[in-house]
C-alpha cells in the first residue's frame, strides 16, 4: 500500500475530491482527512474520518529503522565473515556464526536507529502540518501501489488546484500486501 498526501485549498473542493476517491473505489476507512484542531469544517467532512496522525506520519521512524536494519546486517555479515576468516585460538566457527552476527547486526541496527528516527520529525508532515494551520485541509488517501497511477492522472487532471506527495505505508498497515 502507499500512502499519498492532498494538501487541498479549500472545503468544496475537498469534500468533491473525498466523494470522487469515493467513486474510484477508494475504501472509506482509506480516506482520512486533516484540518485544523478548531476549524469548523470537521462537521462538513463527516463523510470521512478525521485523522490524528500517528507516530509513522509525524517522525522518521520507520526510515530510520530500515536504514539501520539494512546498515547493521551488513556489518554484522562483514563481522562474521572476519571472525570466521580469522577464527580465535582453538575455536572452530562455521556458517551459523555468520548468520547469527548478520541477524543481530540487523536487530541491533534497527533499535538504535529506530530510537534515534523517533526523535527526528518527517520534513514532509511538518510542511504540510504547517500548511494546514495556515487553513489548508489535507487529505489522505491509502491505496493499493496498482491503482496509484490512475488514482493520481484523475487527480491532476481533474484537481490541478491540489498539491500531491506521496510515502510508503509501514508493514503493519498495508494488511493486502
Amino acid at each position: 500500500m502507499k500512502r499519498l498526501y492532498f494538501l487541498i485549498p479549500n472545503v468544496e473542493s475537498a469534500t468533491e475530491i473525498v466523494k470522487a476517491l469515493q467513486g474510484l473505489g477508494v475504501a472509506k476507512e482509506g480516506i482520512h482527512v486533516i484540518v485544523k484542531d478548531d476549524d469548523p469544517l470537521q462537521d462538513k467532512l463527516a463523510l470521512t474520518q478525521l485523522l490524528e496522525p500517528g507516530i509513522f506520519d509525524r517522525t522518521d521512524v520507520l526510515h530510520a529503522l530500515t536504514r539501520g536494519a539494512i546498515i547493521g546486517g551488513l556489518a554484522g555479515l562483514i563481522a562474521g565473515f572476519l571472525i570466521v576468516w580469522f577464527p580465535p585460538e582453538e575455536f572452530t566457527l562455521g556458517i551459523g556464526t555468520i548468520v547469527v552476527f548478520t541477524v543481530f547486526g540487523a536487530i541491533f541496527g534497527a533499535w538504535s536507529s529506530s530510537l534515534i528516527g523517533i526523535s527526528v520529525p518527517n520534513p514532509l508532515f511538518a510542511k504540510l502540518e504547517r500548511a494546514v494551520e495556515a487553513g489548508g485541509i489535507m487529505v489522505l488517501v491509502d491505496i493499493q501501489k496498482e491503482k496509484e497511477a490512475g488514482l493520481l492522472d484523475y487527480m491532476r487532471l481533474n484537481h490541478p488546484e491540489i498539491t500531491i506527495h506521496g510515502a510508503h505505508l509501514p508493514r503493519s498497515a498495508a494488511s493486502d500486501e
